[in-house]
C-alpha cells in the first residue's frame, strides 16, 4: 500500500510538471504573439494599448494639439520610422516620417516655408507638417481621419 502511494505521488508530480510546462509555454507564446505583428516584426506595446479604454461619462471627445496630431500621423504614415521610403505611393514615392511626396515637399517645405531641402530629416518634416496643418493643409495626409 505504501509503495502504491509513492507511485501515485510521483505520477501526480509528473502530471503537475507537464501541466506547468504547458501553461508556461502558452504564456510565453502569448507574450511573443503580442509583441509581434502579423509579419512577425517586433512591436512594443504599452500596457494601455493592450486594454480597451472605458468611455468617459459624460463623453468628452479627444482633441489633438498640433504636436500630438503629427505624432499620430507619423505612426499611421510610417510606423514612426523616419527612414521609410514608399517607392510606389500612388505612382510616385513618398519619403520619411510623414511620407512627403517630392512635389509637396518642394512646394510647401522648401519654397513656401524656406526649410532646408532635406526631405528625410524628421525634424524638418514635423516642422513643415505643423505649418501645413496650421494653414489648413491636413488633407495632404489621407490618414488624418484615423487621428481624430
Amino acid at each position: 500500500m505504501e509503495h502504491t502511494n509513492k507511485r501515485l505521488i510521483v505520477y501526480f508530480l509528473i502530471v503537475r510538471l507537464i501541466l506547468t510546462a504547458i501553461i508556461l509555454g502558452m504564456v510565453v507564446w502569448l507574450i511573443f504573439d503580442l509583441k509581434t505583428d502579423e509579419k512577425g516584426i517586433s512591436v512594443d506595446y504599452t500596457p494601455s494599448q493592450l486594454f480597451v479604454e472605458q468611455p468617459n461619462i459624460p463623453f468628452t471627445p479627444k482633441v489633438y494639439t498640433s504636436g500630438s496630431l503629427i505624432d499620430c500621423l507619423a505612426i499611421k504614415e510610417s510606423s514612426n520610422n523616419p527612414e521609410v521610403i514608399n517607392w510606389d505611393d500612388g505612382g510616385s514615392p513618398s519619403y520619411g516620417l510623414l511620407q512627403f511626396k517630392r512635389s509637396t515637399w518642394d512646394f510647401y517645405c522648401v519654397e513656401k516655408y524656406n526649410l532646408p531641402d532635406d526631405i528625410m530629416n524628421p525634424d524638418y518634416q514635423r516642422l513643415c507638417a505643423e505649418k501645413m496643418i496650421a494653414s489648413g493643409g491636413i488633407t495632404h495626409w489621407s490618414t488624418y481621419t484615423l487621428c481624430q
